[in-house]
Formats: C-alpha cells, sequence, structure tokens
C-alpha cells in the first residue's frame, strides 16, 4: 500500500515519484540497513531512475541495483562512507545508460564494473573515494565520458588507480 506525502508517494520506505508509468526513487530511509536492494518494480511499474541525494550520508556497505535502472543521477549516493560494493542484478542485461555528477563522491567503493548499456559518465563519479580498480572493459564504444574529469585530480588516491578494459587509455587522460 502507498501513502501519498507532497506529491511523492511512499512505499516500503522509499518515497519515489511516478511520471510516465515509471518510478524514480527519491529518498531512501535510514533504517540502519547495511545492504539495500533497489527493488525492480513499486505498484506494478519499473523503476528506471534513482534521483539526486536519494541515499546520501546513508550507513549502507552494499547496494544492488536491478536492470530496469535506467540513470543513477547526480549525487545519488553522495557520502555513503561505508558503500563499498555495487551489484547490477545481470550487468550483461543492466539498461544503465547514464551516472550522473558525483554519483558516488566519498564512497569507498573497492571495485565498480560499467555495464555495457553506459552511454553517460559524468565529471567526477569517484571523486573523494578510496577506489583503486575500475573494470572499464563493459564500456560501450559510444559511451560519451565528460570532457572534463571522470575522477577528480584532486583526489591523490587515484594516482595509482587500476584500469582494466580495452581502450582504458583513452579514458585514463580524462580520469586521471
Amino acid at each position: 500500500n502507498s501513502v501519498s506525502v507532497y506529491n511523492t508517494v511512499v512505499y516500503a520506505d522509499c518515497e519515489y515519484l511516478v511520471d510516465n508509468g515509471n518510478v524514480t526513487i527519491i529518498r531512501y530511509p535510514n533504517n540502519g540497513d547495511r545492504n539495500v536492494t533497489i527493488p525492480e518494480e513499486v505498484d506494478g511499474k519499473p523503476v528506471t531512475k534513482i534521483a539526486s541525494n536519494a541515499f546520501e550520508n546513508l550507513p549502507i556497505q552494499e547496494v544492488h541495483i536491478p536492470n530496469t535502472v535506467e540513470c543513477i543521477d547526480s549525487n545519488a549516493f553522495l557520502n555513503c562512507r561505508s558503500l563499498s560494493r555495487v551489484v547490477f542484478d545481470n550487468i550483461e542485461t543492466s539498461n544503465l545508460t547514464t551516472l550522473g555528477e558525483n554519483v558516488f563522491y566519498g564512497c569507498p567503493i573497492t571495485t565498480f564494473e560499467f555495464p555495457p548499456s553506459v552511454q553517460m559518465l559524468s565529471t567526477s563519479l569517484f571523486s573523494n573515494t578510496t577506489t583503486n580498480s575500475l573494470n572499464l572493459s563493459f564500456l560501450n564504444e559510444h559511451c560519451n565520458i565528460a570532457t572534463d574529469k571522470l575522477i577528480s585530480a584532486e583526489t591523490p588516491t587515484y594516482k595509482s588507480c587500476t584500469f582494466t578494459s580495452v581502450g582504458a587509455s583513452e579514458v585514463q587522460e580524462y580520469a586521471l
């Protein structure tokens, strides 16, 4: 059952919006959950977006993202200081196309693998984190990497970041 709150709806502790039959998760509560699974659908509608700041400052350690999610907006997981693992239900069939600016800013993600569906990576995706391995092997050859930086140059931990992919040299010039 859903409860309306100022144009948003609350379902299973998540606040969400429905637009054109698609669900955007706009806020996840700080209920102490360490492992979070984003639902594929809410009230029979697909979850296609995670809004800006939806998980900001939460103590989560792991998040599972369903194949239905197409966009993760800027700052979605901002300063989730325990978030070390992001898991896509099936990375090869993921519909994720867009990752906004600073999505994982301040998160200690140890390893990250991009789904092949990703087409847009915005600036400073992993800024101020301790990520040491990025698997870029699935990046679509038409992926548009923002002309600024994937990882902020102010983040010294990235000087030793390992990139594994075909064509990683093209990404590195933007990433470091």
